[in-house]
């Protein structure tokens, strides 16, 4: 097999773990102490949306310092569809995986990287508060957020809450627009 024929396989997504908690909706708010601001995934099953977290720090840490978990915020409207709003997208951010294999010395030739990804669609409602405009407005303030599962409170609850001790702090986060991606691109799955 040629070095450019070796296949490196990443993934920050457990599949079958994510189908099972169930993401519902993107989750975005101010720190309650005025520390860096919040930005998650609400999941409906609190056990597999714990996981999914505990798994992520058990691979990243508290800070994501080399950025491996790549996270995008697309807005627009899609076309060929009638729902206005924005879509999250979570993978490896293939690049700083390359950078860390070749710095740990397991990266050869020219691989080619496949990973599994999610993404969500929101269609906040036109005249409610937009939470995505505040957080957008805090990350411009800190240049860092922390990102962190928001679980059901109870079994009966429809009310989350986010859980701080499985946050992890980020700095990067890619905001784009609908039209600036094509067929090609890396968050081109959210157009589907």
């Amino acid at each position: 097999m040629a070095k450019k024929d070796v296949m490196l396989l990443h993934s920050f997504i457990d599949i079958e773990t994510w189908n099972k908690a169930g993401w519902f909706a993107a989750a975005w708010a101010k720190s309650p102490d005025g520390g860096l601001p919040l930005m998650g995934c609400a999941f409906k099953d609190a056990k597999a949306g714990w996981k999914i977290f505990e798994d992520l720090q058990g691979r990243l840490g508290n800070e994501d310092t080399n950025e491996l978990l790549r996270i995008a915020v697309i807005e627009g409207d899609i076309p060929g569809k009638d729902n206005p709003g924005y879509s999250v997208h979570i993978g490896s951010h293939y690049e700083h995986v390359m950078a860390r294999a070749k710095a740990d010395g397991t990266a050869t030739g020219d691989k080619l990287i496949m990973s599994a990804t999610r993404y969500h669609r929101m269609n906040p409602q036109p005249s409610g508060p937009n939470f995505l405009h505040m957080f957008k407005d805090e990350y411009a303030q800190h240049k860092q957020y922390l990102f962190l599962p928001f679980l059901p409170k109870d079994s009966s609850s429809m009310g989350v809450q986010p859980v701080f001790n499985l946050a992890i702090k980020k700095t990067e986060l890619y905001f784009r627009r609908v039209e600036d991606i094509d067929a090609g691109d890396i968050d081109s799955p959210v157009l589907h």
